[in-house]
């Protein structure tokens, strides 16, 4: 029996017996010693399955109070990846909207996953012409019953936005880049319980220079009771080249009011909200280097930072990451384990 056969065989049996995290520990090391697509998809199935052995009953409380970290700032505080640490999230959330870290992916891994966005987008045109798909950089799991068809995944990918685990390979390269730089456990210990990912927003872009998007808080799609960390990780120079992100620098405790509720649009802030806010504390624009990312919740008022002389394309990742134990409506966001 070949080695992928035999590994595979094994997997499905501790999958069946009630251990489908042991069964992605073994998968994954055999995939860091060798690349293989069947084994990738069956990760990406295993993390699927495994939601139901997720222990979700969370700590006896979560007390987010910390003192101000950043002191004097006025703007969204940045930190270095090799001094982040969990208070320093919840203080830069609680006291200035969110964090700035710098140089937390090396450039290596940038240009890594930036190879496997292309890849992922050569075989989504491919499908797109053949209806075939490419084992590795795109193969939807059927997941009509969650209302995740094949039709409602070409809306979003007419955006340049693609869910990550529609890409066995480039969901295995991501999770791996995080464990090198070491973000697992800062947000284990933020929340206070081992994350959760979301299948529906964990995404990859690859943005056109003259892209926009509408001031927003997503709040307004999760509500107010998830404990939500939402990494924002470019892989390529935005904000002053290519579109970036635009942040107001303080905290909401509260939503501000949008269009309507329903829809996208109907999630997107009034422009008489926004303006009421952003008069008296101008929004921050950083420029980010390849490898920084932002660090925020579901209350930040947030934007994509557009801009007329933009001559690059964006290429990155939006990875909200979820306390198990305040997930909410799994039958909407498609759980995955980490």
């Amino acid at each position: 029996m070949p080695e992928s056969a035999d590994l595979l065989e094994r997997a499905t049996a501790l999958a069946s017996a009630g251990d489908a995290r042991q069964a992605i520990e073994l998968l994954t090391e055999a995939n860091r010693r060798s690349a293989d697509p069947l084994i990738q998809r069956r990760l990406v199935q295993l993390r699927h399955d495994a939601w139901s052995e997720v222990d979700r009953r969370g700590p006896d409380s979560w007390d987010q109070q910390v003192p101000d970290l950043f002191p004097g700032e006025t703007h969204i505080p940045e930190v270095e990846a090799s001094e982040l640490t969990a208070p320093m999230i919840r203080s830069a959330q609680l006291h200035h909207g969110g964090l700035v870290v710098r140089n937390l992916l090396s450039a290596e891994w940038c240009e890594r996953l930036k190879d496997g966005i292309d890849r992922a987008w050569v075989a989504i045109e491919h499908y797109r012409e053949t209806k075939e798909f490419d084992p590795e950089w795109f193969a939807p799991l059927d997941l009509d019953q969650y209302g995740l068809t094949i039709a409602s995944r070409a809306w979003v990918l007419k955006s340049g936005t693609s869910y990550v685990p529609d890409s066995p390979r480039l969901l295995f390269e991501l999770l791996e880049a995080f464990d090198d730089c070491g973000i697992r456990p800062i947000v284990a210990d933020y929340f206070q319980e081992e994350p959760a990912l979301s299948w529906v927003k964990l995404a990859q872009r690859r943005l056109a220079p003259d892209a926009t998007g509408g001031w927003h808080q997503d709040g307004a799609v999760y509500g107010m009771t998830a404990r939500t960390l939402n990494l924002w990780l470019p892989v390529t120079r935005c904000g002053d080249v290519a579109p970036g992100l635009e942040m107001w620098p303080r905290r909401l405790e509260d939503m501000v009011n949008t269009m309507s509720d329903t829809g996208t649009e109907g999630f997107s802030a009034t422009q008489e909200a926004v303006a009421a806010l952003t008069d008296d504390v101008p929004a921050d624009r950083p420029v980010f280097a390849p490898g920084d990312a932002a660090l925020f919740d579901q209350f930040l008022l947030h934007q994509t930072a557009a801009g007329e002389h933009f001559t690059e394309q964006r290429y990155g990742f939006e990875c909200w990451f979820f306390a198990p134990s305040t997930y909410p409506e799994p039958e909407r966001w498609i759980p995955l384990t980490y």
